[in-house]
């Protein structure tokens, strides 16, 4: 895929939006932009927000933010997740409702095939997240792991021929490994610009790929 000249859509949460980053020229989507001369990448990421209908910013999720992007844009990256680990139950893949994880994954990405019927869809899996997180912030969850919600990503995707960089499994990059964190993490969830410089490379590589 060629990237000079494209405008893309990046649907996402706060590591869209580019918290952790030190100025929004830091954040991987607009390193990606300027690296390969693209004409822009749009930035729809809302911090705190997820794919399903969760306790927060429920009239924000990702499901109602795809109406909010352009009909002519080239390509559409989706990054999220995390927050739907936070508070959206994982489900089955035979939901198609908004409030378990693998239903609004259904949802979404029907949604975005039918806007976008000839133009590039693009998932990303969460990253590691750091123990920190999930004992102190997302302390309530028990049933089950970030991956969990990884590979019901990838398995929504696959059923609906939707590419999917697993970053989860392949970015490099794990807060659980202390020099990792001091490297790439802003605080053991959001990338530092670093951590984003890092990402930019990645999605590149797998957007040349595609």
């Amino acid at each position: 895929m060629e990237l000079k000249g494209l405008t893309i859509a990046c649907l996402g949460d706060s590591m869209t939006e580019g918290l952790g980053a030190s100025s929004p020229e830091k954040v991987w989507h607009q390193l990606l932009s300027e690296r390969c001369a693209m004409n822009a990448c749009l930035n729809y990421g809302v911090s705190s927000t997820s794919i399903g209908v969760g306790k927060e910013l429920a009239d924000k999720n990702f499901i109602k933010r795809a109406d909010l992007m352009p009909n002519d844009v080239d390509a559409v990256i989706v990054f999220g997740g995390i927050n739907d680990y936070g508070e959206v139950p994982l489900g089955n893949f035979s939901d198609r409702i908004d409030t378990t994880f693998y239903g609004a994954c259904h949802i979404l990405m029907k949604k975005l095939l039918e806007k976008y019927p000839q133009k590039p869809i693009f998932f990303m899996t969460p990253l590691h997240i750091s123990s920190k997180w999930v004992k102190e912030q997302f302390k309530s969850i028990s049933r089950d792991a970030v991956k969990d919600y990884a590979e019901a990503i990838k398995e929504t995707a696959s059923y609906y021929s939707i590419p999917v960089l697993d970053l989860y499994s392949a970015s490099g990059m794990n807060p659980a490994i202390k020099e990792q964190e001091k490297l790439y993490f802003y605080d053991g969830l959001h990338p530092n610009d670093a951590g984003y410089e890092k990402l930019s490379y990645i999605v590149e590589a797998f957007l040349k790929n595609m």
